[in-house]
């Protein structure tokens, strides 16, 4: 059963070195369910991320999801249920390619350019900046 010599389901983990190894060993993090910051955790890592697209009836992925670019930091499945998973993980990995090696230099550019601090702060200035402007708009409404 090369399956089960080859995939390990960890479950969850706390401990930042025991993840650690994992995320740097693992050839693919693959999350069958809702999804939210462990993508950044594992893109952080250099680590291709495979998750069901955001669809209307689930899984309701937080935006996180969005940094889920197939082909550059990932691999995303379009086909709902267990069975579109296995084939998508088996077309990946039956052609021999390393993906983790081939993905790296694109996923690594992309995590530079859009998972950064001054990213993050640049979406609270926004986010405040539009606050205020429907304050200000809302006092002058009143007056």
């Amino acid at each position: 059963d090369q399956l089960g010599k080859s995939v390990r389901l960890l479950g969850a983990s706390f401990d930042e070195a025991e993840t650690a190894r994992h995320m740097l060993s693992a050839d693919l993090f693959v999350m069958t369910g809702r999804i939210g910051l462990a993508v950044n955790h594992a893109l952080a890592y250099d680590l291709p991320v495979m998750a069901f697209e955001r669809v209307p009836d689930g899984p309701q992925h937080g935006s996180e999801i969005n940094y889920l670019v197939d082909g550059v930091t990932g691999f995303a499945v379009r086909e709902a249920g267990e069975d579109g998973f296995s084939r998508k993980l088996s077309a990946l990995f039956s052609n021999g390619h390393d993906w983790k090696s081939k993905l790296r230099p694109g996923l690594r550019d992309y995590v530079q350019k859009n998972l950064v601090v001054d990213r993050m702060l640049d979406g609270f200035r926004a986010a405040d900046a539009f606050v205020a402007e429907r304050l200000k708009a809302r006092r002058a409404n009143t007056h």
